[in-house]
């Protein structure tokens, strides 16, 4: 099968400049049609800008002055309009204004039959959050006949098991729209964001396309990381890392990215445990799985690895972390192998070294099997209710 060319746009973004910035976007998207693409990624925001400011109620009223619904978008138009000239698709991100007046951090997936797919950035990054609602949709696969694309937004690409999602649903490549902040790296390494999206390819087998931005916005520069990466995780084009407009292309085997088979007989999605993962999914502050309560000191002692003074915030992160690894590795061991490390339950998680300077002298985990694990390994219900316990004591 004949590789497909993809492209990503860095572009020079004006904030409040929207006819500016599409006329950068369609010179853009001409570049890139001239040298072959099928696909076209344009940055976060692109129509309106980014930097609104820490003022939420100004900055509220400068996005929304900026924002359209994306079914009567003057971008959303210029895009189809352009896919349709170029016989092309575009994925770009924009300023969503949607029921009840609520604002998005916008992408959309648009070709010349009009809009394929909008999503709305889950992640929101700092300031974003004084605007912009987070999306609660998982990031769409689109099939496009050259190839499955999925979408997301900038910070989106930092969460793993947000990337993974769109793999898990048949995608061969990830379109990331971004505004990449720039800020301090050590010398002679790429900047994170920048390792980040190659991890993200090589960890779930897909191509990912990032079109990042350039041009300082009210004091912000940016990193300028534009770059396509291929599913071994390294680079086919980019990163470009320099203040200025940029079109990078690849030709990619897009289906290359379907076989997740690695080398010595192992599969990156078949080789999945995910029975396993569940600790992962807790909120750190909510404990909706699961939390920490205080106990007396006479309760029965597990591993008793209290932190040292001085440092009760360090020390029970490293604890946590051991304790989760110690009890998956038990569980592999029981014939009755539990699926969910959770701790006893409450209606808050406060940090553990909030129970220290509480003056609580210990603090107990609990392993539970749940019943429909229990079942399936043939144990009683009177079985489910504790595979293991460990406790941490004050020194």
């Amino acid at each position: 099968m004949d590789k497909t060319v993809i492209a990503v746009a860095q572009l020079a973004i004006a904030i409040g400049e929207p006819d500016a910035n599409r006329k950068a976007a369609a010179t853009a998207v001409a570049e890139a049609a001239a040298a072959g693409a099928r696909l076209v990624v344009v940055p976060e925001l692109c129509d309106s800008g980014y930097v609104f400011g820490d003022d939420a109620g100004r900055a509220s009223a400068e996005a929304g002055a900026l924002a359209s619904p994306a079914d009567d978008s003057a971008t959303l138009r210029q895009w189809r309009a352009l896919a349709a000239e170029h016989r092309l698709v575009i994925v770009g991100g924009f300023c969503e204004r949607g029921a009840g007046g609520r604002l998005f951090n916008s992408a959309a997936v648009v070709d010349g039959s009009g809009t394929r797919a909008v999503y709305r950035k889950a992640h929101l990054w700092d300031k974003e959050k004084l605007v912009f609602t987070p999306g609660d949709e998982p990031p769409p696969v689109v099939d496009l006949g050259f190839g499955r694309v999925g979408v997301m937004i900038c910070y989106d690409l930092e969460f793993p098991e947000w990337v993974r999602l769109p793999a898990l649903a048949g995608a061969d490549l990830v379109a990331a729209p971004v505004n990449w902040p720039a800020a301090a790296h050590p010398e002679g390494e790429r900047p994170a964001e920048v390792i980040k999206a190659q991890a993200a390819a090589a960890t779930n087998g897909v191509f990912v396309a990032v079109a990042d931005r350039c041009q300082d916005e009210r004091g912000v520069s940016w990193i300028s990381g534009s770059l396509i990466v291929g599913p071994d995780g390294y680079p086919l084009a980019g990163p470009v890392l320099e203040d200025r407009p940029a079109v990078l292309t690849a030709a990619c085997d897009l289906p290359r990215a379907r076989d997740k088979a690695l080398a010595g007989d192992n599969d990156l999605l078949a080789d999945r445990r995910p029975a396993l993962y569940a600790p992962a999914l807790e909120h750190p502050a909510t404990g909706e799985r699961g939390s920490l309560r205080r106990h007396p000191p006479d309760d029965a002692g597990g591993l008793a690895h209290g932190p040292p003074a001085g440092r009760p915030a360090r020390a029970h992160q490293a604890q946590l972390a051991l304790l989760s690894r110690r009890m998956l590795q038990n569980s592999e061991r029981s014939p009755k192998r539990a699926t969910n490390i959770r701790t006893r339950p409450t209606t808050t998680m406060p940090r553990i070294d909030q129970f220290w300077s509480a003056g609580a002298s210990s603090i107990d985990f609990t392993m539970i099997q749940p019943r429909n694990a229990a079942a399936a390994s043939g144990s009683t219900p009177s079985d489910t209710r504790s595979q293991g316990r460990a406790t941490m004591r004050r020194r």
